[in-house]
C-alpha cells in the first residue's frame, strides 16, 4: 500500500471500521513510513480536539432584546419613508405635467412597499423561528 492510498483509509483505520486484511495492510505502512505515523498523530489529535469541544456552545447574553428593538426601528423607519415617498408622488403626480396620463405602471409601483412590508414581517418571524428552536 503507497503513502497516497494509506491516507484514505486513515479516518476508516481511527473509526476502527476498516476490514481485517485492509486494517493489517494499513499497519504495515505505519510501521514503516515515519510521514504515515506523523499524519496519523494528526488527525487522532484533530480528533481528540473535536470530542473535548462542548456539544452546545450558548451566547454570553440573551440577544433577542436588542435584535426585536433593532427589526421595530428598522421596520418604523422603513414605513415613515415609505410614507414620506407615496405623500410626496402624491404631490408629484397632481402636477399638470401628469394630468392624463395613464397611472397603472405608477400604482404598482407604490404597491412596493407592502411587498416590503410582508418581506420584513416573514424575514422577523424567520428569525423568531431560528432563536426560538434552539
Amino acid at each position: 500500500m503507497t503513502c497516497i492510498e494509506l491516507r484514505t483509509y486513515l479516518n476508516d483505520y481511527i473509526d476502527g471500521t476498516l476490514p481485517p486484511e485492509r486494517r493489517a495492510a494499513v499497519e504495515a505502512n505505519l510501521q514503516l513510513c515515519p510521514d504515515c505515523q506523523k499524519e496519523l498523530a494528526g488527525l487522532i489529535a484533530l480528533a481528540s480536539g473535536v470530542a473535548a469541544l462542548p456539544k452546545r456552545i450558548e451566547p454570553a447574553r440573551d440577544l433577542w432584546p436588542e435584535l426585536s428593538e433593532k427589526i421595530l426601528t428598522t421596520a418604523q423607519m422603513n414605513q415613515s419613508l415609505e410614507t414620506t415617498a407615496l405623500a410626496a408622488s402624491d404631490e408629484f403626480l397632481d402636477t399638470e405635467r401628469f394630468r392624463g396620463i395613464d397611472y397603472g405602471a405608477l400604482v404598482l409601483r407604490r404597491n412596493y412597499g407592502a411587498f416590503m412590508a410582508r418581506g420584513l414581517g416573514l424575514s422577523i418571524a424567520v428569525i423568531v423561528l431560528l432563536f426560538t428552536s434552539y
